[in-house]
C-alpha cells in the first residue's frame, strides 16, 4: 500500500520511514522466534542476553520508535493544532535512525562496545531532532490547553531520556545489573513507546467516531472527546512509570 500510494500526494508519514519500520518490525519478529525456539541456548552463537538486547531494540526502536517519529512528525502537529512541519526533500531522521539502529544491532551480535555506542549515539541525535519539532508544537499549538496526546508525547521524550541515559551508561561501564536493564525496558518500552502510541488512543477514537456519524446532525469533534479525561490519564500514566521505574531501581516493590 505504502509503495502504490500517488506520487505527489500529501500521506501521513513517509514511503521510506514506513516501509523501513516495516522491516525493522519482520527482523525482531524473526529474531524473537527463534529466540522461542532456542530458548536460553545461543542463538547464532550470540549469548542469550544479547540476542534479547537484538530483539528488543530491533522492535522498541526499530519498529515503535521509527513509526512514532515518522508519523509523528504530521500525526502531532495536526492533533495540536499547530504549524506543520517543513516538507523534506529526504527523511534524514528517519535514516539515521535505522542506520544507527542496526550498527547498535551488530554491535550486540559481535559483542563490540564502539559500534553499541556510535549506534546509540545517531539513533539519540535523530530522536533529539525530533524532540525539538515537538518543543516547537508545544510552544505554538492553537489549543485551548495541553491534551492527552501531545502530554503523551512530552512526558515520553522525559522517559527515552532516562532510557538513554542507562543504557549509554552501561555501555560506557555502568554495572548492567537486572535493576537498570529492567528500568531501561520499563521506560524504553513503556514509558515511551506504549505510553507515546497509546496515548493517541482517545483522540483517533473520537475523530474516527466524528467521521463515521450517521447522516444527519452530527455534534462537534470536541463534543467526542473529553480532553479533561485524557489529560488526566496522561499525567497519571506519567507518574505511575517515573514510580515504578524509581521501585525497580531501587528495589522496592
Amino acid at each position: 500500500l505504502v509503495v502504490r500510494a500517488p506520487q505527489g500526494r500529501m500521506l501521513l508519514a513517509s514511503r521510506l520511514g514506513i516501509l523501513l519500520s516495516t522491516f525493522n518490525a519482520a527482523a525482531a519478529l524473526a529474531v524473537g522466534a527463534a529466540l522461542a525456539d532456542r530458548g536460553f541456548r545461543p542463538l547464532l552463537g550470540i549469548p542469550h542476553d544479547r540476542a534479547i538486547g537484538i530483539h528488543l531494540n530491533l522492535a522498541v526502536l526499530g519498529w515503535l520508535t521509527l513509526l512514532i517519529v515518522t508519523v509523528g512528525r504530521t500525526l502531532t502537529p495536526m492533533l495540536s493544532l499547530a504549524p506543520a512541519a517543513p516538507r523534506r526533500r529526504l527523511p534524514l531522521e528517519e535514516l539515521v535512525l535505522t542506520g544507527g539502529l542496526w550498527i547498535l544491532v551488530a554491535g550486540l551480535a559481535l559483542g563490540a562496545r564502539a559500534p553499541m555506542i556510535v549506534g546509540a549515539l545517531l539513533v539519540v541525535g535523530a530522536i533529539v531532532v525530533f524532540a525539538v519539532m515537538t518543543a516547537r508544537i508545544g510552544r505554538r499549538h492553537r489549543m485551548e490547553g495541553l491534551e492527552g496526546p501531545l502530554t503523551h508525547v512530552v512526558t515520553g521524550m522525559f522517559f527515552l531520556g532516562q532510557a538513554a541515559i542507562l543504557g549509554i551508561g552501561m555501555l560506557f561501564g555502568l554495572d548492567a545489573s537486572p535493576a537498570r536493564l529492567t528500568a531501561y525496558v520499563v521506560a524504553l518500552l513503556v514509558g515511551w513507546a506504549g505510553g507515546v502510541t497509546l496515548g493517541h488512543l482517545g483522540k483517533l477514537l473520537s475523530l474516527s467516531a466524528w467521521a463515521w456519524w450517521p447522516a444527519g446532525p452530527r455534534p462537534k469533534q470536541a463534543a467526542l472527546y473529553p480532553r479533561r479525561v485524557w489529560l488526566v490519564e496522561a499525567i497519571v500514566f506519567a507518574v505511575g512509570i517515573e514510580l515504578l521505574l524509581n521501585g525497580v531501581l531501587g528495589g522496592s516493590e
